[in-house]
């Protein structure tokens, strides 16, 4: 995927936070924050080349607050951090991935 492909594939995920509630959140570690029926979860969105150059054209990190209760609603996050991430992303996962978070 060519540089400008993956800015695209970024700005659509992100567009896709924004539209499902998902606020900017520049004085967090992560770049949104979102309430879904999973909790609480902090997110940000990246396509830096240290991880393109793995493979990975846009990554998704994800920290759920409430963990018990992501896990209770089937997500595999970490059980001691709330940590869910998705490190490979093509443009036709992106509402899934979105759905995992809402």
């Amino acid at each position: 995927m060519n540089k400008k492909d993956v800015e695209k594939l970024k700005q659509k995920v992100i567009e896709a936070l924004l539209s499902n509630g998902f606020t900017p959140t520049p004085d967090g570690w992560r770049d949104y924050h979102g309430e879904g029926s999973k909790g609480g979860i902090d997110v940000s969105v990246d396509a830096d080349k240290r991880y393109r150059q793995r493979g990975y054209d846009v990554c998704v990190f994800g920290v759920f607050e409430d963990i018990p209760r992501a896990r209770a609603a089937g997500i595999d996050c970490n059980p001691y951090s709330g940590k869910h991430n998705f490190l490979f992303i093509e443009s036709n996962s992106v509402d899934y991935i979105i759905s995992q978070y809402i």
